[in-house]
C-alpha cells in the first residue's frame, strides 16, 4: 500500500499482496507505507546491493517494510502487517532485512540465510531469479495436479467497544492458542490441531484437507467472547483452500 487519499475513504485498503518474489531492487523490495488492513505474506525479498561489476547501490535502504510514511495517523494507518516472508537485503555491508516503527506488524518472518558473514551475494540472486522462472514456466505449461497447502487466518483480538468488528486502535492477542475443534464439543481436547497468535495477534492453520471445520479460541482469565456469537469461526475448505481473516474478538473484564 502506498499513496493517501484526499480523505481516508480514499486511501488503500483490504489488499494482500503475497507470494511475490522480488529479486535485486533498490530502495526497498516491499512496503507498507500507507492505507489499513493491508498483508503482505508469504513473499520472498532478496537484493546483494550491488551491480555486476561489484559497485554497491547507493539508493539502498531495507527489504520489507511497514510503515506510516505519510504521517496521516493511526485512524487512517491501521491493520497493516506483514508475515511469513523471507527477507535478506544488503545496505552497504551489513543485511537489513525488516523494519518497523510499529511494534507487532511483523510475525513469522524469516531472515534469508546468507553465505559469508551473512551476506547476500549476486549468485544468490541469480538462483532466486530463475526459481522464479521456474515457477512462471510452470503455471504457463501443464498444470501440477498437486496444490498449495491450505490455509486457515485471521486474528484475535480485544474488541474494546463490543461491537463485534476490529476498529482502529483495536490491539491483537498474544499467545492465545487457537484450534480446530474436531469434535466439535466446544472446549479443547488432547490431540486437536492448535496454533498460537503472535506479536500482532495472528494466527493461521495450514495443510488441513478439503472440508468443513470449527475454529474456536481458549478463553483467557478475565476476558469474555464477543465476536463471532456462535463461539467458533465456521470454514470450509477446498483442496488447497484459503479462507483469510477469520477473526475473533474478545472483551477485558
Amino acid at each position: 500500500g502506498d499513496g493517501k487519499g484526499a480523505t481516508a475513504a480514499d486511501d488503500p485498503a483490504f489488499v494482500r499482496a503475497y507470494d511475490n518474489q522480488v529479486v535485486s531492487t533498490t530502495n526497498y523490495g516491499v512496503a507498507i507505507a500507507a492505507g489499513h488492513d493491508l498483508n503482505a505474506d508469504d513473499n520472498r525479498v532478496v537484493s546483494a546491493g550491488v551491480l555486476a561489476d561489484g559497485t554497491k547501490i547507493a539508493q539502498q535502504n531495507v527489504g520489507m517494510y511497514v510503515w506510516d510514511s505519510y504521517r496521516v495517523g493511526s485512524s487512517r494507518f491501521y491493520h497493516n502487517v506483514a508475515h511469513a516472508n523471507v527477507s535478506g537485503w544488503m545496505e552497504g555491508s551489513h543485511r537489513n532485512d525488516f523494519w518497523s516503527p510499529v511494534s507487532g506488524v511483523f510475525g513469522g518472518n524469516s531472515h534469508w540465510v546468507g553465505g559469508s558473514a551473512g551476506g547476500i551475494t549476486r549468485s544468490m540472486e541469480s538462483a532466486e531469479w530463475q526459481r522464479w522462472l521456474d515457477k512462471v514456466n510452470a503455471t504457463a505449461g501443464p498444470q501440477s495436479t498437486t496444490t498449495s497447502p491450505s490455509r486457515i487466518s485471521g486474528y484475535v483480538f480485544l474488541d474494546a467497544d463490543r461491537d463485534g468488528q476490529r476498529d482502529a486502535g483495536e490491539k491483537g492477542l498474544i499467545g492465545w492458542k487457537v484450534y480446530v475443534d474436531k469434535n466439535r464439543n466446544g472446549r479443547f481436547d488432547s490431540g486437536e490441531l492448535s496454533v498460537t497468535t503472535d506479536s500482532s495477534g495472528y494466527y493461521r492453520i495450514l495443510g488441513l484437507p478439503a472440508g468443513s471445520y470449527q475454529i474456536r479460541v481458549v478463553t483467557m482469565s478475565g476476558y469474555t467472547r464477543v465476536s463471532p456469537t456462535s463461539g467458533y469461526r465456521g470454514v470450509t475448505l477446498s483442496a488447497g483452500g484459503r479462507a483469510d481473516g477469520r477473526s475473533l474478538g474478545f472483551f477485558k473484564a
